[in-house]
């Protein structure tokens, strides 16, 4: 209809979707982590049989790492792809994240109160609601990333209205995941510009209202994106100013989101 919204469509369509995303930083050129998808099993498993390990297997959907796990073999590897091209893989696993959450109380990352969530994550377990029994698996694709070593963390920097903030997630214990860690570092000094830069300048061609990047870095030091996402909570807090894209640092202790992208929405108002 013409009308100006947040998000557009620009930034939404591949929400959630990290097969859209393969595609779509892939066809911008961007620096993204190797990535191999298949939609037949046999495809999948003549791929396995001349690749190296370890992999990095994805589902399409899911936020904080609960849908990704370590492949380290051939067998590990075909055992995966048969279920994606099987019975599908199921989206949401109970069990892990209530381990997950008694790991982050002992961590002293989650409050009494998260730890009350976990009765109600049981529960769920045990008899889920209509939401959860009738949620698809996945299946019908498998999703491969190569592994990068030697990445004790993760950078993400999120992108409003040409202004950029970012923090370092330190890795889970004895894991290779960060996004959902809770172990979160707001230091500027810990961030590494390139991937600032490297954020302003791909988000100039996706040209999304909102744009969280994932960085890794290479064998080369170099930033790598791993994922994209348009939204993130409004928890900011521990950010002490932002970036513009002229690489600019500028000092706030006030950060609001919310406002950043109103600016942004008014200001495109404004220009038509």
């Amino acid at each position: 209809m013409g009308k100006i919204t947040y998000p557009d469509y620009n930034t939404c369509w591949q929400f959630d979707d990290k097969i859209s995303q393969k595609y779509l930083l892939t066809a911008i050129g961007a620096p993204f982590v190797p990535t191999y998808i298949f939609y037949t099993r046999n495809e999948a498993v003549e791929w396995i049989k001349s690749t190296s390990f370890p992999k990095v297997f994805k589902l399409k959907i899911g936020a904080s790492a609960s849908n990704v796990q370590l492949i380290k073999s051939y067998k590990q590897a075909k055992r995966t792809i048969n279920k994606a091209f099987g019975r599908g893989i199921k989206t949401f696993r109970y069990l892990g994240r209530i381990k997950e959450q008694l790991l982050k109380y002992k961590q002293g990352l989650v409050s009494i109160r998260n730890l009350l969530g976990l009765i109600k994550m049981w529960l769920l377990h045990i008899c889920p609601n209509e939401f959860f029994r009738f949620h698809p698996n996945e299946i019908g694709y498998a999703y491969f990333q190569d592994f990068i070593p030697n990445n004790e963390f993760d950078i993400r920097v999120f992108i409003v209205n040409n202004k950029a903030i970012a923090l370092k997630r330190m890795n889970r214990k004895n894991d290779f995941r960060a996004s959902g860690s809770g172990i979160l570092i707001y230091d500027k000094d810990q961030i590494d510009e390139n991937c600032i830069k490297m954020a302003f300048e791909t988000n100039q061609k996706l040209q999304m209202q909102s744009v969280a990047f994932d960085f890794l870095h290479d064998n080369n030091g170099k930033p790598i994106i791993t994922e994209i996402c348009y939204c993130r909570d409004n928890k900011n807090k521990g950010h002490k100013g932002y970036w513009s894209n002229d690489m600019q640092w500028h000092k706030c202790d006030n950060i609001n989101i919310c406002d950043w992208i109103i600016e942004g929405v008014i200001e495109k108002a404004h220009e038509q």
